[in-house]
């Protein structure tokens, strides 16, 4: 209790900084704070803090801090063992920044926010205030756009509105192009149709290069992509999910950006209203009409009345109470172009086809039904979102744009024909490990294997047809030959070989084989108007099948791996009384029963067979064959099972009774459950599954086989990426350019050449597809990087900038684990790095083991790389059974009851114990029960909080212990958790830099308390979101400013990058640094610290490179490209610069 006392009394903080000591001063060249970390040069900090009449501008120069603190600073870093570690000082950076707006950082950021999205403000609300015009009663059938004014149809070029709302209809069978399109501005409604639809030219299923002419026209034709900004009309389309709709639109595929801009009411909704997915399941389950689906109480559930899945029809429904008939599109799914075609609206017979609402009617009414949506979400996202960076940054994340050449057929087409030979070697080899298998039938050889003995070795023999029918048959035969002239001897041979072609039903070529296999081959006899043959091998066999993990000789932690059908699939463990049982040494297949049935005979485990295998691994561990040498019963075997000592038997349920052991009625073992992800209480499906990739990697499941196996489990590895991949990236929608379509400053490039082909892809993204504000896309945003062994995996490198065009971007460092620590240093001091994860954020260095994922690890025990999903898994909310689970993830053969005590000791370092402050009455109670435990100022710890507890008896504690008192001291990351709840558990959570907030179904009013490790979760990922935002706003404002040709190119986690002019990279790099530096002081200057430190005030390094990758030296070496991106591609290595570097190249920072 003294010792919580003492860590109670240096943990307080004050509410307010008393204004007594100085806090900054010169260290030689740099500044410094008051714990030494270095600031900001005086250069940068007056361009950016000390800024016109600011009234922060004057402490901001000379801010103070109160002794009292700073002492308690000091404590509190000594307590982390990080008060006196050597801070790192780097070269001051000074220069010249361009001109800001405004009379401090946020102002300007309003200011270029607004300029980029004032007229297009203008345009919505031109949309929201018009009645639409009535749609037409027919819809013309031509190819190209049309115009209706009333029942008057005219033929144009492309709409000409400057606000739109638009969606697109596609036919998924033909390639997914677009087929029809409707749009409706303030005063007309449009439509277009596809030349394709009009002349039924494609054929089903049939894939062919999409073009410019096979998309949707939008601006006039003036060879758009040498066309120059300026001239470019501003224009807004709205549409829900309108990412997928974009993709269709002609223009869009220029190099140049241009000034048509997507607004997607999907995202907008879920800035509004979204739910986890947590809450869309029980949001089902309560409309499919199960009230009771997660046990919420009538106010608990009142948020699934406030919200609503993202589908157009959902949201529609919500805010209208009617619905959307959305029948039709299966024809669109599944459907040819004649299918389309007759669907398209009723005909003049007015004869219907397949639906009341026709094609070209369920188009328009997605139109109708979007613009409802978004008079409902837009000035509610405003009035949650009210920065304008927030929505300038939605607009911009909403013009994804990626290059790509030839390289991308070529690398498709690669990696296909490498799966698929792959694949095929896999296949082979498994059936070569099945006809292996099948050999051991001979003598019984089987049930000495630890893996195959428990298969069902039963032969399969052909059945006799019954007498009468060979009687009826052959009478009806004799029958038929009495009444030709045939001689008896020639009579009496057919008859013979009549009977012996009936005597047996059809044959099979399961017939002498074992069942399991016989289970793997196909029908017997395969029907072909060309051929009908015998099939003889198992070609029904794959890595699916639950035979697979046997025929491999898979063993866990090893122990050889068995299905039951009760627990799906563990593993064998043999107990140490089994070596001394002689009985247990036979070698019958089954242990027979006293009685003899066959019904109840009793599987026994080849228990001499492991012992033998065990010594041979053991006396030949470098032998891979060790496990085939010892099943070998062709030389004579002097192997005594009592000579064998097991290993210690480690407690293999790891703590978890639900783990085993189990008795399956197998003599001699034990069966412990292999671990699921997701908790114990789950069987195993498969242990080739993915979710058991890194138990492969780290040694955890092995195999005992041949090299065959060995061979067969690695290559179930290499092909795990491109079989989840496969289908979404093939899915691609490519666009090529004819030659005359291709931008003059591609075409007149050095490097052009002229017979290759480019192109682009526009990935549909949701600019806003989650609650916590995060974009969304299925192929792109989720792409992993590089890895020698998983074929495919080079995908990102596909990405290739147009000769004449680098692609300029770099990686957010740190940028979650910053943002909170910036969070928990503002609360506990207003000082960067006072807190001991602020500290460690600033200035750890993993050489030193002083940043936060090497002090984790030294506190568990673990990896570095293992405590970083940790520290990242509780910084999201993440509580102490995940760290359990995750522990026991990394180390399978963790017992329970040693994770549970690894993952305490790592939440009382990290994140602390939890203290509540008492009422009057609480504390009157306690103070008769155990007053030992109230603490100063009334608080108490979880101690007398459990005791409170158990006097009142389920009662509740509102009246005892003040309401949102709870707080967290004693941990590293304490303070970052108090100010993480603090925003959650506010009235109006919000994001403390743009102060969205959070999702309507998420606030305190509604949900209570519940959903808190989602809301915890929200403020760290929507805060990054605004910081992907500012970053957005900041490089077009710099891009325009300077006349940098360039563009957004994507944002992938926590990276960003640009298309660029060659010439224009490094001036693009140099804006990007200097984005960094006005980002990280953004959110510095909200959250009351008028200072920067130097170490995060600039990206470590900016990539400049000609292609998609994690880091410009890496060569993306795979299975499918294994010369690599240089040698193979022709692809060199990129640069990486840091802040030095470009200024060396810019001039000292000149534009």
């Amino acid at each position: 209790m003294t010792m919580w006392r003492a860590i109670f009394k240096s943990a307080r903080s004050p509410t307010f900084v008393y204004i007594r000591k100085r806090f900054y001063c010169q260290h030689g060249e740099h500044r410094v704070n008051a714990i030494n970390i270095q600031m900001l040069s005086d250069t940068l900090h007056r361009q950016i803090f000390r800024r016109g009449n600011d009234q922060n501008a004057s402490n901001a120069h000379d801010q103070y801090i109160d002794g009292e603190l700073l002492e308690k600073i000091k404590n509190h870093l000594q307590q982390h063992d990080l008060a006196d570690k050597q801070t790192s000082k780097q070269e001051d950076v000074a220069f010249q920044l361009p001109e800001l707006h405004g009379s401090n950082i946020d102002e300007h950021f309003r200011y270029i926010a607004n300029q980029q999205i004032a007229h297009y403000k203008i345009l919505i609300d031109r949309l929201i205030d018009a009645t639409l015009p009535s749609k037409p009663l027919t819809w013309e059938c031509r190819p190209g756009w049309t115009r209706y004014d009333g029942n008057q149809a005219t033929s144009v070029e492309f709409p000409d509105e400057e606000a739109l709302v638009f969606d697109v209809e596609t036919s998924v069978m033909n390639g997914r192009i677009p087929v029809m399109a409707t749009a409706v501005s303030p005063t007309h409604w449009y439509s277009w149709v596809s030349h394709h639809l009009i002349l039924d030219d494609l054929r089903l299923g049939w894939k062919h290069d999409n073009t410019l002419k096979d998309l949707i026209p939008m601006e006039a034709n003036q060879k758009g992509h040498n066309s120059q900004k300026k001239n470019h009309l501003k224009k807004l389309i709205v549409g829900h999910n309108i990412g997928y709709d974009r993709s269709y639109i002609r223009e869009q595929y220029n190099i140049e950006s241009g000034n048509t801009v997507f607004l997607d009411t999907m995202s907008l909704h879920n800035c509004v209203g979204g739910l986890t997915s947590i809450q869309r399941g029980n949001w089902k389950k309560m409309n499919n009409g199960d009230h009771d689906a997660n046990g919420d109480t009538n106010k608990e559930a009142f948020w699934a009345k406030l919200s609503c899945p993202s589908s157009l029809a959902d949201i529609y429904t919500l805010y209208t109470n009617n619905t959307l008939d959305k029948s039709p599109v299966d024809i669109l799914i599944k459907g040819s172009m004649r299918d389309i075609k007759d669907n398209f609206q009723v005909k003049l017979s007015g004869y219907v086809h397949v639906s009341a609402v026709t094609l070209m009617e369920y188009c328009a009414t997605d139109v109708y039904a979007t613009h409802v949506v978004l008079k409902n979400v837009y000035k509610l996202f405003l009035l949650r979102c009210p920065h304008p960076v927030s929505f300038a940054g939605m607009l911009e994340m909403s013009s994804i744009f990626l290059p790509v050449d030839e390289s991308w057929q070529y690398y498709l087409n690669t990696v296909e024909y490498t799966y698929q030979d792959l694949e095929n070697e896999l296949n082979t080899l498994l059936k070569h490990l099945a006809d292996d298998a099948c050999h051991l039938l001979r003598n019984d050889r089987f049930r000495d294997d630890p893996w195959l003995w428990s298969l069902n070795w039963n032969i399969k023999r052909n059945s006799l047809k019954s007498l009468s029918n060979i009687s009826k048959k052959l009478l009806k035969t004799i029958t038929g030959e009495l009444t030709e002239n045939i001689d008896d001897k020639i009579l009496e041979e057919r008859l013979t070989l009549q009977k012996e072609r009936l005597h047996a039903k059809r044959g099979s070529q399961k017939s002498g084989y074992p069942d399991w296999y016989a289970d793997l081959c196909p029908p017997l006899y395969i029907k072909s108007e060309l051929n009908s043959k015998w099939r003889s091998s198992p070609v029904n066999i794959s890595p699916t099948k639950r035979i697979v993990p046997l025929l491999l000789r898979l063993a866990y932690n090893n122990n050889p791996v068995y299905y039951d059908k009760k627990y799906g699939w563990g593993y064998l463990v043999l107990r140490q009384d089994a070596i001394a049982d002689e009985t247990l040494y036979g070698t019958s297949h089954k242990e027979k029963c006293g009685d003899g049935d066959t019904d109840k005979q009793k599987l026994q485990f080849p228990v001499k067979s492991w012992l033998k295998i065990l010594k041979e691994r053991k006396n030949n561990s470098h032998d891979g064959q060790a496990c085939i040498k010892a099943l070998d019963t062709s030389q004579v075997d002097y192997f005594n099972p009592i000579d064998v000592e097991l290993e210690p038997r480690r407690n293999l349920s790891q703590g978890d009774k639900l783990l085993g052991p189990y008795t399956i009625d197998i003599p001699g073992v034990d069966f412990y459950k292999i671990p699921h992800k997701d908790g114990s209480h789950l069987r195993c499906g498969s242990p080739l599954s993915k979710d058991y990739l890194k138990q492969y990697e780290d040694g955890t499941i092995t195999s005992f086989g041949s090299d065959i196996a060995k061979r067969t489990v690695e290559l179930k590895l290499m092909l795990s990426y491109w079989k989840n991949a496969h289908d979404r990236v093939r899915n691609q929608f490519v666009v090529y350019y004819k030659h005359d379509e291709i931008a003059d400053s591609i075409r007149n490039h050095s490097q052009f050449k002229p017979l290759q082909k480019y192109g682009a892809i526009l990935p549909p993204v949701a600019p806003a597809g989650t609650v916590t504000r995060r974009a969304v896309e299925a192929t792109w945003l989720t792409a992993s990087n590089a890895k020698a062994n998983r074929v495919g995996s080079e995908l990102k490198a596909m990405i290739r900038a147009p000769p004449g065009y680098h692609f300029v971007g770099a990686d957010v460092d740190s940028q979650e684990l910053w943002i909170a620590a910036l969070y928990a240093d503002a609360r506990f001091g207003r000082t960067h790095g006072c807190t001991a994860i602020g500290w460690m954020t600033l200035q750890g260095k993993k050489s030193q083991g002083t940043d936060l994922h090497s002090k984790t690890a030294e506190t568990v025990g673990i990896s570095r790389d293992q405590a970083k999903t940790f520290n990242y898994g509780r910084i999201y909310g993440a509580g102490l059974n995940y760290a359990q689970r995750l522990m026991r993830q990394f180390n399978p053969s963790m017992t329970l009851e040693d994770a549970s005590d690894k993952a305490k000791i790592l939440y009382a370092s990290t994140k602390g114990t939890t203290i509540y402050k008492l009422t009057r009455k609480g504390k009157k109670i306690l103070q008769k029960l155990d007053p030992d435990t109230i603490l100063d100022d009334d608080w108490i710890d979880t101690t007398g909080h459990e005791i409170l507890r158990k006097h009142l008896r389920g009662k509740k504690l509102d009246s005892y212990i003040k309401s949102k008192s709870k707080q967290w001291i004693g941990g590293s990351e304490s303070e970052m958790f108090n100010a993480l709840e603090a925003i959650a558990l506010s009235e109006k959570p919000k994001t403390p830099i743009l102060e969205c907030r959070i999702s309507q179904a998420l606030e305190p009013k509604v949900v209570g308390n519940a959903y808190l490790p989602s809301r915890i979760n929200w403020v760290v990922q929507s805060s990054a979101v605004d910081y992907l935002h500012l970053i957005l706003v900041c490089m077009r404002w710099l891009f325009e400013k300077y006349n940098i040709d360039g563009r957004f190119c994507i944002s992938i986690h926590d990276e960003v990058r640009y298309l660029v002019k060659s010439e224009d990279r490094f001036r693009a790099a140099l804006a990007l640094q200097i984005t960094n530096l006005l980002t990280r002081a953004m959110f510095a200057h909200k959250i009351k610290i008028y200072d920067l430190p130097l170490s995060v005030a600039f990206f470590s390094a900016v990539d400049v490179d000609t292609v998609l990758r994690k880091e410009p030296d890496m060569d993306c070496k795979t299975p499918t490209n294994p010369l690599g991106l240089e040698k193979g591609y022709n692809v060199p290595p990129g640069q990486s610069l840091d802040i030095y570097d470009i200024l060396k190249l810019t001039n000292h920072g000149k534009f």
